[in-house]
Parts: structure tokens; sequence; C-alpha cells
């Protein structure tokens, strides 16, 4: 298998960015030590980011005063190139709806996407 050139890596990339219907911004969550004790900050990795969120799936955790609680799962679809880490926050500029990366699925170079588990929070 021949590797592709400049131009073959671009129209991947475009057609990529076609399929990337949303856009969110991406928190980098630190934990610092406080003189009260450790306290987590947020501070915005990128704003406007291409993406696609798919739902995985929600699953059922440990009841609450009586009620079961579900966990709602998704598969986040960025560019390659876009920088995130576990523990990041995504807010979705569409709803406002806040993830959390958990894990990263796919960070190969060889693909055009990279692909991250989050779970609602």
């Amino acid at each position: 298998m021949m590797p592709l050139d400049a131009l073959e890596k671009a129209q991947i990339k475009e057609q990529l960015e076609a399929t990337l219907n949303e856009t969110c911004t991406i928190k980098q969550r630190t934990k610092v030590n406080a003189g009260t004790g450790p306290t987590t900050t947020e501070s915005e990795r990128a704003t406007g980011v291409a993406c696609r969120r798919a739902s995985e799936f929600k699953a059922e955790e440990g009841a609450v005063a009586g009620q079961t609680r579900s966990q709602e799962w998704i598969t986040l679809t960025l560019l390659v190139d876009q920088e995130i880490e576990a523990t990041d926050r995504v807010v979705f500029d569409s709803d406002g709806r806040t993830y959390e990366a958990v894990r990263l699925l796919s960070t190969s170079h060889q693909f055009a996407c990279r692909r991250v588990l989050c779970r609602a929070v």
C-alpha cells in the first residue's frame, strides 16, 4: 500500500469535514492545589471545533432515592489534528450539552479522524 500524498490527504480531510455537522468547545480540566485543598479549573482548549456526535447507549446506574439513573454515552468524531485528552469537557454549541472525554478510541495519524468516547455530565 502506497502512502497518501498531500493532495489525497487534503481531499480526505475535506470530505470528512463535510460530515462533521456540529461545532463544540473543548475545555481542558486541571487540578490545582489551593490553600483550601485541591480544586479543578477549566480553560478553553479550542472553540468552534468541527465535530459529530453519535449516540452510543444509556447505561443504567444504581438507584438513587428509589429512582434508577441512566448515563448517556456518545462517540465524538473530530479531525485527527484536534487536540483532546481524557477528562477534557466537550460543550456542544447547538444545545449546550456537556460531556466528559473518557477514552480516546483512535488516535493514529493514518486516519483522518479521531474518535473519543464521552459521557454526559
